[in-house]
């Protein structure tokens, strides 16, 4: 618990600047795309673009690539348009630029905190299928709900969005669920919960 308040404490004084220049980035993506900021598609964006270049007959016969995902006009009347396919939209530009900064930015910090390591052994198989499985399903269901938690917590909640409230409505049980069946299944009595293990 000590390492979590010492690491908490040493990026403190980072955090009002992180909140201003993510407050300012919501604001300067809206304004341009009149989308709030989201990160789901770029995903997407990456499997188009690897799938173009390894299977591209495969690539051209799929409608969901050829699909456009939002269609808005500026605040000059210009028309701007964006989807999952491998070709470089507002999309491309906003989301792979938001997904490279989460990582490098992760990094970053990691190494600023002295928190970053390789681990020399992968963690247990529990953890592994968990981890895979909740990945998947956050992929398959962000892909079915038209937008991720970026989208709808860090951007569709100060809006007042009608569709983050009920994301909201469905995560906290959602994830207060998740939590019981991870410490359960995955985590057991091995670790107990607020000690450092």
């Amino acid at each position: 618990m000590f390492f979590l308040v010492s690491s908490f404490q040493k990026a403190r004084k980072f955090f009002f600047i992180f909140l201003m220049v993510l407050l300012s980035l919501v604001i300067l993506i809206y304004i341009s795309s009149h989308t709030p900021m989201a990160i789901s598609t770029a995903y997407a964006k990456l499997a188009a673009y690897t799938e173009k270049l390894f299977v591209p007959e495969h690539y051209i016969t799929l409608e969901f690539f050829r699909r456009v995902s939002y269609s808005v006009y500026s605040s000059k009347g210009d028309l701007i348009e964006g989807g999952p396919g491998a070709q470089i939209d507002h999309i491309f530009v906003v989301e792979i630029s938001l997904l490279l900064g989460i990582v490098f930015g992760s990094f970053i910090s990691a190494l600023s905190l002295r928190e970053f390591r390789i681990l020399k052994k992968l963690p247990p198989s529990a953890q592994l299928i968990s981890a895979f499985t909740g990945g998947l399903l956050l992929g398959f269901s962000s892909r079915m709900a038209g937008g991720c938690n970026v989208k709808f917590l860090m951007s569709g909640l100060p809006m007042l969005s009608i569709q983050a409230m009920v994301f909201l409505l469905g995560l906290v049980p959602g994830s207060y669920i998740g939590t019981i069946i991870f410490k359960k299944f995955v985590i057991g009595d091995k670790v107990p919960v607020g000690r450092k293990g």
